[in-house]
């Protein structure tokens, strides 16, 4: 592992606190922990640092103002989340350098970067279902995550958390 908790337990009370939008929204705590299962499953496949893809999941939409279209959230989160490293984990800087790029860019619908961003934006483009959209293989970076199977296991998870609404 190339990275380590400080304190696990206070950064998420920190991200829980001072998340602007609802935390039983379609980007909220649910949302986090299901782009953390799809990039573990990627991470495993793609051969890559499962480290970034965790803390990529917790910090993605950290600082989003609105459910819908925000633009500008990712390179607002990437400003914002120095204050957290060395305070609540701690990580090198080439995995620093890979989560600083995954997290800018996870919106902007790209779909060349390195394996390691790649599985990153996967992880959360797989939770689409969420909001009521199969995710479609052309907009996927990752042979894993174009597989069927893994399309259709993160839809699964995604529509189930929206079940659980109603």
């Amino acid at each position: 592992m190339f990275f380590q908790w400080l304190d696990k337990t206070a950064f998420l009370r920190h991200l829980y606190s001072n998340f602007r939008i609802s935390l039983d929204g379609y980007h909220g705590p649910a949302h986090w922990a299901r782009v953390h299962q799809n990039g573990l499953i990627l991470a495993e496949h793609e051969n890559v640092r499962p480290d970034v893809v965790i803390l990529f999941a917790l910090l993605h939409d950290h600082m989003r103002i609105d459910e819908g279209w925000d633009h500008g959230h990712g390179p607002r989160a990437v400003k914002n989340m120095q204050k957290f490293r060395n305070k609540y984990f701690e990580i090198d800087q080439l995995g620093w350098n890979s989560l600083e790029r995954a997290i800018d860019g996870h919106s902007d619908g790209g779909l060349h970067a390195t394996p390691l961003v790649k599985v990153c934006w996967d992880a959360d483009r797989l939770d689409l279902g969420r909001v009521d959209i199969m995710p479609d293989p052309f907009y996927l970076c990752t042979n894993t995550a174009k597989h069927p199977a893994v399309i259709q296991g993160a839809y699964k998870r995604s529509r189930k958390w929206v079940k659980s609404r109603s």
